[in-house]
């Protein structure tokens, strides 16, 4: 990702899986057109291994 673009990152989850949960914001090409808007990306994966084993 360009390093002029805007991201925020959310993990969560619990139990078998955590989730994580990207949003990118979209700059305007076109000042005086509309406003910004942004794109949201989440993906959702198993848990490998048990975290009360550590």
């Amino acid at each position: 990702m360009d390093g002029g673009l805007s991201s925020s990152i959310g993990i969560g989850g619990g139990g078998d899986t955590t989730t994580a949960t990207v949003t990118v914001d979209v700059p305007l090409l076109l000042p005086f057109v509309g406003s910004g808007w942004s794109v949201t990306k989440e993906a959702t994966m198993p848990n490998d291994e048990d975290p009360a084993a550590y």
